[in-house]
């Protein structure tokens, strides 16, 4: 496909060559018209599929970088799942000493209680 520029010089020719035939009378004038309105629609749909093929292209670098940021997003959310659950086993895991702490403290003062009796 040529490019835009390319496309305008082709267009500068045609409507040249129209209008030197119009004036040759080898076309009418409305068959020049109509031959440099079918140039200027060529033209102009070229133009249109170039930005549209741009477009395109932006879009696939966009959906390309979102997937790059979604992988990111995911990994993140995996850690900080591992972290969560790290945290809620740590926190067992203190809670459990403690209640361990607390029963152990609570034999040794019923053991100490029962020496101070048998001291008595």
């Amino acid at each position: 496909m040529p490019s835009p520029r390319a496309m305008a010089a082709i267009a500068a020719v045609a409507a040249a060559l129209a209008a030197v035939a119009a004036l040759t009378d080898l076309l009418s004038y409305g068959e020049a018209a109509i031959f440099l309105g079918v140039a200027y629609l060529v033209m102009i749909a070229r133009r249109v599929d170039g930005k549209a093929h741009r477009i395109e292209l932006r879009v696939k670098r966009h959906e390309a970088a979102l997937q790059k940021v979604e992988q990111q997003v995911a990994a993140l959310a995996a850690k900080l799942d591992d972290g969560s659950a790290q945290r809620q086993e740590d926190l067992a895991a203190i809670l459990a000493s403690l209640g361990e702490d607390r029963v152990n403290a609570m034999a040794q003062a019923e053991e100490l209680r029962n020496l101070l009796k048998a001291a008595r």
